[in-house]
């Protein structure tokens, strides 16, 4: 527009001669300006949107790299504590059973049967805790056949006469470390009961599985036991906590003519999930 104006183009028709260029600089600079202030204003929020976003990522990192940490030092933690219980696990099996098995010969060549069942029961007990520490299950059928190898040898020991009822279809449930002695400790407590003060001449073990529980009776033809007002000694305190730790129903009852029976009655879900208390 100056320029034709300036050579007189304009001029011909139309008779003014105001420039523009000194109008438009200034509105090309503000444009300019503006634009440019729009870009920095954009280009600062995306640059706290980012910050935001990167703070928000490292605060989960430091949270993550927290929890492995824990997750870390709990693992280390347990694996000390389970080499140091194997350690005294190593030592209790070198020493103590060892010479718990001197005690059971000698008492043994004694004919001290009730002596020699105590010493038994106690490396029995001891080998149990340590063969805990090494196996996290195992199956049913070969829990029980332990268990009755293990009964048959203190019931032969003392003249008695064991019958043993064992369920050989029910051998592919499997039964937890915890389970397991819970179980074997439940028994081998109402067989002491039995050779120690029932005055019997045979002990009847049976063992089934009943719908959606697995049962175990422990019965004698001794003198039988008084269930009205029953004193509950620790033994039978023991063996009712282990049963509650399984879950399971535990009771005594008077045999006709004479004898007594224990009978335990255990979810079969409770077998292989951990007991709830350890005792």
């Amino acid at each position: 527009h100056d320029w034709l104006m300036q050579s007189g183009f304009i001029s011909r028709w139309w008779h003014y001669g105001n420039h523009l260029l000194h109008y438009s600089a200034p509105l090309l600079i503000l444009y300019i300006g503006w634009t440019l202030v729009g870009r920095f204003i954009r280009a600062l929020n995306e640059s706290e949107q980012l910050n935001i976003t990167l703070e928000q990522r490292v605060t989960t990192a430091q949270n993550a790299l927290q929890k492995n940490f824990l997750e870390r030092r709990e693992l280390e933690m347990k694996q000390a504590a389970m080499f140091e219980r194997e350690r005294i696990y190593r030592d209790l099996h070198d020493d103590v059973g060892a010479k718990l098995l001197g005690l059971v010969i000698s008492t043994q060549r004694a004919n001290l049967p009730r002596e020699a069942d105590v010493a038994r029961s106690a490396l029995q007990d001891l080998r149990d805790v340590v063969s805990r520490s090494a196996h996290s299950a195992t199956l049913l059928g070969d829990l029980l056949a332990d268990l009755r190898a293990e009964t048959e040898q203190r019931v032969n020991a003392t003249g008695l006469t064991l019958v043993w009822l064992f369920p050989h279809e029910e051998n592919t449930i499997i039964v937890s470390a915890e389970v397991a002695l819970n179980l074997s400790r439940i028994l081998r407590e109402s067989v002491t009961n039995v050779l120690r003060h029932a005055e019997a001449r045979n002990i009847f073990v049976a063992m089934r599985i009943e719908r959606d529980h697995f049962t175990l009776e422990v019965e004698d033809d001794g003198k039988g036991c008084p269930v009205d007002g029953i004193k509950q000694h620790r033994g039978m305190s023991s063996m009712n906590a282990r049963a509650a730790a399984l879950n399971a129903d535990l009771q005594w009852s008077e045999v006709a003519p004479h004898g007594c029976r224990v009978k335990l009655s255990v979810p079969l879900n409770s077998l292989s999930s951990p007991p709830a208390t350890r005792v």
